[in-house]
């Protein structure tokens, strides 16, 4: 099953337009107030989260869907993954500032949608519960299929991209080696606290080797980048 075409694979539940979907609900929670912003599926490739809200420098919003991830889970599910990355857009639209990516603000519209009782046909049968982040381990982890560990410590480290752990997966994103203190950072902590070399333990590309057969994909190189100039993010 394909979330582009009329069903989803979680069930024999039909797939709305999200085109459809999102001139419904621009309408009916946010007063037809996101005229420039645009809604797309992603490509297979956007495997860690559900939603993406992108903010473009000379103004307006462009929101993609992951396809691998909801063509998974229940229609209500993508509902909620629109609603969610609308408000981000019509936060961003409205000039609206708040403390974070999910604030005071970002919560307050997001607790108005899922108690709000306007007549809305498209409302599942048990209501509305957007979140501010998505729980679908489950289905990131589906395509976490390359694993690397340390040598040293055993640390595993698992990823849809088949590319070893490096400087590039700073949590800033910006390979700042010893310079980074960021406890969150898994890399850098890594780093400082083990040093130790990642190899590669398991992945598609191993069993095809250990098979015989040709090896394909060699994951993007280190490096690369999904980010457009300028544009600012906000993930579900």
């Amino acid at each position: 099953a394909n979330a582009q075409s009329s069903y989803n694979a979680a069930g024999a539940e039909p797939f709305p337009s999200i085109h459809e979907l999102f001139r419904h609900y621009n309408r009916l929670y946010f007063e037809n107030k996101l005229g420039f912003t645009s809604v797309e599926w992603s490509t297979g490739r956007m495997t860690l989260c559900a939603g993406i809200c992108s903010f473009s420098p000379g103004g307006g919003c462009s929101i993609r869907l992951s396809e691998p991830l909801l063509k998974y889970r229940p229609v209500k599910d993508l509902k909620e993954t629109l609603l969610h990355e609308m408000i981000h857009a019509y936060m961003f639209l409205e000039g609206i500032r708040d403390h974070d990516d999910h604030g005071p603000k970002f919560k307050a519209k997001m607790r108005s949608i899922n108690e709000s009782r306007a007549p809305d046909h498209q409302r599942p049968a048990d209501g509305y519960a957007i979140d501010t982040h998505h729980t679908m381990i489950d289905e990131v982890n589906l395509y976490r299929v390359h694993w690397w560990e340390c040598a040293k410590c055993g640390d595993t480290i698992k990823r849809a991209m088949n590319r070893q752990p490096q400087p590039a997966d700073c949590r800033g994103r910006q390979g700042k080696g010893d310079a980074c203190r960021d406890p969150y950072c898994h890399y850098h902590t890594h780093l400082r606290g083990c040093g130790g070399a990642y190899r590669k333990t398991k992945g598609p590309d191993l069993d095809a080797a250990a098979a015989g057969l040709p090896v394909k994909g060699r994951g993007r190189k280190a490096g690369s980048s999904t980010s457009t100039g300028g544009a600012k993010r906000s993930r579900t």
